[in-house]
């Protein structure tokens, strides 16, 4: 291995500034968590157990899928309302050379005379796949109509909803949607939750004609506390738009 030849002063001077940039990324996290940002909440978001994950996450009907790839082997654990299923997958490298595979033949140009022949490779590479990943939580799976992914590495790059199952496509069996963690879902679905702002100010531009004004009866619709800034702006009409009729004759 490479082993630069630096001075000790020089050392010193680079620990210096390596804990000067470990501190500064500390307090940028902690301004974060205090500021309360929409961005807070998902990345420092709380670890969920499972009863936490399987009483406010899931319904019935629904399943979360999670995937950790390593080196000699690699999990997937699928997660019910009924309960929790761990099984072992091949290591890391046999997955990622499957899925290469996989994307490789979907990214090929196909013609009108070579699309059969390519669609029944894409399909065939698509059921081995769907071998390795999925079908040893076959039995977990069988109540469900809507699966959460949970992919991790090369996994967040294949379409889940073209793996074949038989003769069948996974999109034809399950409803699929994707996040990074059961937990980020769990802060973005709180988020969701949270009552949005009940004051709305629209503008719109319902005369066409060049130069036309806001009419009367369209500022009639603006709320007081806006008028002086409508009457004293110029609002020229909607670019590209066409004369049709406004219903304000």
């Amino acid at each position: 291995m490479f082993k630069p030849n630096i001075a000790a002063a020089r050392k010193a001077e680079l620990n210096r500034e390596l804990s000067d940039a470990e501190k500064e990324v500390d307090l940028f996290d902690l301004r974060l968590r205090a500021e309360g940002s929409r961005y807070s909440p998902v990345v420092y978001a709380d670890t969920w157990d499972l009863q936490r994950i399987r009483r406010e996450l899931l319904k019935p009907g629904t399943a979360l899928v999670e995937y950790a790839l390593g080196g000699a082997q690699s999990y997937a654990w699928a997660v019910t309302t009924e309960g929790l299923t761990t099984v072992v997958l091949p290591g890391r490298k046999d997955i990622e050379k499957q899925i290469e595979a996989y994307r490789d033949e979907l990214s090929r140009r196909v013609t009108a005379l070579t699309a059969g022949p390519a669609t029944t490779r894409v399909d065939l590479l698509g059921k081995q796949i769907y071998q390795t990943l999925v079908a040893p939580l076959d039995k977990a799976l069988a109540g469900s109509s809507a699966l959460i992914v949970v992919p991790d590495g090369v996994l967040a790059y294949l379409p889940f909803e073209a793996l074949v199952d038989g003769e069948k496509r996974m999109i034809e069996r399950f409803d699929i949607s994707y996040t990074p963690s059961a937990s980020t879902l769990g802060a973005l679905r709180a988020r969701q939750r949270t009552p949005a702002p009940k004051m709305l100010v629209a503008f719109a531009d319902p005369v066409y004609g060049t130069g036309a004004a806001v009419p009367d009866v369209a500022r009639a619709f603006v709320p007081s506390v806006f008028r002086n800034d409508v009457a004293a702006s110029n609002f020229a009409p909607l670019p590209l738009s066409t004369s049709v009729g406004t219903g304000l004759e």
